[in-house]
């Protein structure tokens, strides 16, 4: 009955987690340079957000939701190792949901309140105001690993996170989960649509004095390099904050259980396109950067191994969508790891490399030459200096017995698909080669 639903989450927290690990990182890394044209309060707000986003994907859609759809029984479903994974998720999304008040209720004060403004808008402040407020809400989702009991037991070993009967009966257990629906997200999201109404009111209130002034001296220049820097401010606000208030609205909805009117089936896609905007609230901060900041995206241009990571992070993404029909989710996730494992290592290479070096990439072959083979032995020859031997895991999913096969995309592998169930020899095209040139 809910089977088109599941299929929509499942792609699209495979998407979140392809889009949402590399965006994140590249805004750490970027913004962590201090050469974006903004002050060292906001940068280390971007940069702490930014991380909190990262934490939040990771262990909330990798580590749980793809974990759960494609590994359901593996390490990660001890009871205990569970638990800790329910207790850094809720801390993730705390961090991320509480960051963005923190940065939000700091361009408030910069904004409105130009005496605080030179005590409160500061590097120093803003490190221990995070740093408590993480600290805190760390503190705070402790509890959660007291919640649950063992699901089923294989073995003498308890696996999954089952509720207690006491969760919902208990007193001190129903209060704890009011507070936390007070905490996060009910709070936050009335603090940041009144700190935006008030800044947006004083925002009004300064422009009809300035136009007043500027009306009274004609003579005086008409460009004000304080409302520039003043404007630019606000937009990064108003994007960042209008971000969090459009996606965490339906999941505010369904707390408030407006879904309860609905019937069973439309109950279940609400609730799950509730927390498919919740999270897609971790990938959006990166993308406002490069629309709204111009030095950022200055940065991104001259950043030396931008394009290098980009290639390989592009054809790792390419196969995986080309896996995922043929083989299953198995050869798909290890080219996603192998993407980062390569977009990580050319980031921390010690050595720069010489100018004008060419990359080229040519055709990924995976190489399943038998059931004696290990379905995963993946062979990547790319034609250059850079020659990778990796063993990944494809995954119990993957066809043993499937001859070397080039997966140039989606649209390919189905082809190739059936033609495998339908006996005849897979022939598929070379995929496209991409030559990137580093000046």
């Amino acid at each position: 009955m809910h089977r088109p639903i599941q299929l929509v989450r499942k792609i699209c927290y495979l998407m979140l987690a392809v889009i949402g690990v590399p965006v994140n990182v590249l805004a750490i890394v970027v913004l962590s340079q201090g050469k974006c044209g903004l002050s060292p309060c906001i940068t280390l707000h971007l940069v702490v957000m930014a991380a909190a986003d990262l934490l939040a994907i990771i262990t909330n859609v990798i580590l749980h939701q793809i974990n759960d759809y494609y590994f359901p029984l593996n390490f990660l479903s001890i009871t205990p190792v569970c638990s800790v994974r329910y207790v850094l998720l809720r801390a993730a999304i705390d961090c991320s949901v509480w960051f963005t008040v923190s940065f939000t209720f700091d361009r408030f004060v910069a904004i409105c309140y130009q005496k605080l403004k030179t005590r409160y808008c500061t590097k120093k402040t803003a490190a221990v105001v995070l740093a408590t407020t993480g600290t805190l809400l760390c503190l705070k989702n402790i509890p959660i690993y007291f919640r649950f009991k063992p699901k089923v037991i294989i073995d003498n070993v308890p696996f999954f996170c089952s509720n207690k009967r006491s969760y919902f009966t208990d007193t001190r257990w129903i209060g704890f989960r009011r507070f936390e629906k007070v905490l996060t997200p009910l709070i936050p999201f009335g603090l940041i649509l009144f700190l935006n109404i008030l800044t947006v009111k004083h925002i009004f209130k300064v422009s009809r004095i300035r136009k007043g002034l500027k009306c009274q001296n004609k003579a005086l220049d008409h460009s004000d390099p304080e409302m520039g820097n003043r404007r630019k401010s606000v937009i990064l606000l108003f994007s960042i904050s209008g971000s969090f208030i459009l996606l965490w609205l339906v999941y505010i909805l369904y707390i408030f259980n407006v879904s309860s009117y609905l019937d069973e089936y439309s109950f279940y896609i609400f609730e799950n396109v509730a927390y498919m905007l919740r999270n897609l609230s971790c990938c959006t901060n990166t993308f406002i950067y490069v629309v709204t900041q111009a030095k950022f995206r200055e940065q991104l241009k001259s950043s030396q191994y931008l394009s290098c990571t980009g290639s390989y992070y592009y054809h790792c993404c390419y196969y995986s969508l080309g896996l995922l029909p043929l083989m299953g989710p198995g050869p798909c996730l290890a080219y996603l790891h192998l993407g980062l494992a390569l977009t990580t290592t050319a980031w921390a290479s010690p050595t720069p490399r010489p100018a004008s070096t060419a990359f080229h990439w040519g055709p990924f072959p995976l190489l399943l030459a038998g059931s004696h083979l290990h379905p995963g032995l993946l062979l990547l020859p790319a034609g250059t200096s850079l020659y990778l031997r990796l063993l990944l895991i494809a995954g119990p999913q993957a066809h043993p017995g499937l001859p070397a096969l080039l997966l140039p995309g989606p649209k390919s592998s189905a082809v190739a698909r059936a033609q495998w169930d339908s006996g005849l020899p897979v022939q598929l095209p070379q995929p496209p080669s991409l030559k990137i040139t580093i000046a």
